[in-house]
This record gives structure tokens, C-alpha cells and sequence, in this order.
């Protein structure tokens, strides 16, 4: 995959980050997972949350309210257990916004509340 087709994250992290696979994708953002260390194996991984927002709402600042809002309840939430870690917010220019998260191992969280829930 390129280090950047526009949703996968700015340039600037080109070398840093290599792309791994797409997570999830809604229809406010793309949730994609990144690999990052020494060797072929990069053993950290983080990952980023990309608007998938048209550019007109972007420019009309109506996509970025929504994101800054999300960034405020992380940020407000950062010490409760069961919320992933922020760890930094890109805002490049000409580029939907972008959020490195901690990565949450398990799966769906749609599949996950069916397994405590039990078959229905």
C-alpha cells in the first residue's frame, strides 16, 4: 500500500508508519492500523482515525467540529480505564484531519457485547 493515498494519513509519517490494513469505516471516519519500530516485523502498532468527510465539509469547518469534539471527550476521558489513549492529532494542510490511537485487540465491538451478551 503507498504511505499515503489520501485517507491512509499525511506524507510527514512516510517511514515512520507503514500501513498494515484498514480496521473499520464509517461514515464519519476510516480507522486504519499502522505498524511502527526497527525490522520487517515493526513490532508497535497504533491506530489512526482518518475523516472520511467530503472536502466541502472540510472546508466548511462542519467535518473538523465534529473531529475536535471527539478529540475533547478523549482528551476529558484520557484517565478512565476503558477508553483508548490518544496519543497525537495531525492537522495537516489540505488533509482531513487525523487521530494515532491505541490500538483496542479483541475484534468488533459488535461482536464482542454478542459474546458477553450470549445468543439471543
Amino acid at each position: 500500500a503507498p504511505a499515503d493515498d489520501g485517507e491512509r494519513g499525511p506524507s510527514l509519517w512516510a517511514g515512520v508508519l507503514r500501513y498494515d490494513c484498514e480496521l473499520g469505516r464509517g461514515a464519519f471516519a476510516v480507522v486504519s492500523l499502522y505498524r511502527f519500530g526497527s525490522g520487517p516485523d515493526c513490532q508497535g502498532v497504533l491506530a489512526t482515525k482518518t475523516m472520511a468527510i467530503q472536502k466541502t465539509t472540510l472546508r466548511t469547518g462542519q467535518g473538523q467540529d465534529l473531529f475536535d469534539s471527539e478529540v475533547h471527550a478523549l482528551q476529558d476521558l484520557r484517565w478512565h480505564p476503558n477508553i483508548l489513549a490518544l496519543h497525537d492529532v495531525i492537522n495537516a494542510p489540505h488533509r482531513p484531519p487525523l487521530m494515532l490511537l491505541e490500538v483496542a485487540r479483541g475484534g468488533d465491538l459488535n461482536d464482542l457485547i454478542d459474546r458477553v451478551r450470549g445468543p439471543s
